[in-house]
């Protein structure tokens, strides 16, 4: 005969609170991505190259430097030396491009091209846990690595993306994939994240993005590549998003 065991009932609840604990939730996760990513960091100063590619072949580039703290960044363009000079400015949700050849500064959106798969979003520090809704949407592999996947909404029109389906690694909380997505769900972009920086965060060293591959999903062919390095994680003033003061440089 087989015998049966109860169960007390507070064993039952340990158990399903431990299962429940197991999984952070999606803005857990979106703060840990983030923070590789420049946001929940609280200053981080970088140089990136952006070059697009079409058929695998070089067409154009830029040398940025980018700083930025929870809720702002400026991007300032280093090379070529015909864009030298030139600023992106961007206060929360709201951004600006200036130059030197036009006095008053140009509002602009993230969603904008910068270069090729680019917007001027993607080139600003991420702050995903700030500007979009997440839910769970499953698990999947992204080269190899099992990974949250979560379904992305924006909280507010003026952001790069609509909607977003978001890869984070299990083990790390690393992003390694965006999927765009138009408010129709139409697939249109895909980027592919790696991490061979490292910072210091308060006393704690830390990977860091190195690289973002935007690939193009309509038009084939098309990508760019978003390189970054000469990463300090550290204060910025709070002149340098300081829109009258950029003017008046």
């Amino acid at each position: 005969m087989f015998e049966f065991v109860r169960t007390p009932l507070f064993a039952i609840l340990m158990l399903a609170a431990s299962a429940a604990a197991a999984d952070p939730t999606p803005l857990e996760l979106l703060k840990a991505s983030d923070r590789a990513r420049g946001g929940e960091i609280g200053g981080i100063t970088m140089t990136s190259t952006v070059i697009a590619y079409q058929d695998n072949v070089e067409d154009k580039s830029y040398t940025l430097k980018i700083e930025a703290d929870q809720d702002n960044s400026l991007v300032t363009f280093l090379k070529p030396a015909t864009s030298a000079g030139k600023m992106m400015l961007m206060q929360n949700r709201n951004m600006w491009f200036l130059s030197p050849d036009v006095s008053k500064p140009v509002p602009i959106s993230p969603r904008q091209r910068l270069l090729g798969e680019a917007s001027n979003g993607d080139v600003a520090t991420t702050n995903y846990s700030r500007d979009y809704d997440a839910t769970p949407a499953g698990e999947a592999e992204v080269a190899g690595q099992p990974c949250y996947v979560l379904d992305l909404k924006a909280k507010d029109a003026n952001v790069a993306y609509d909607k977003i389906r978001y890869y984070v690694a299990k083990d790390s909380q690393l992003a390694l994939k965006a999927e765009y997505m138009t408010v129709s769900d139409k697939h249109f972009k895909t980027a592919l994240m790696e991490y061979a920086n490292r910072v210091e965060v308060a006393g704690k060293n830390q990977p860091f993005v190195s690289k973002i591959e935007i690939q193009d999903e309509v038009q084939t062919g098309q990508k760019t590549v978003l390189v970054y390095d000469k990463v300090e994680a550290a204060a910025v003033p709070p002149s340098r998003f300081d829109l009258r003061a950029l003017l008046s440089r």
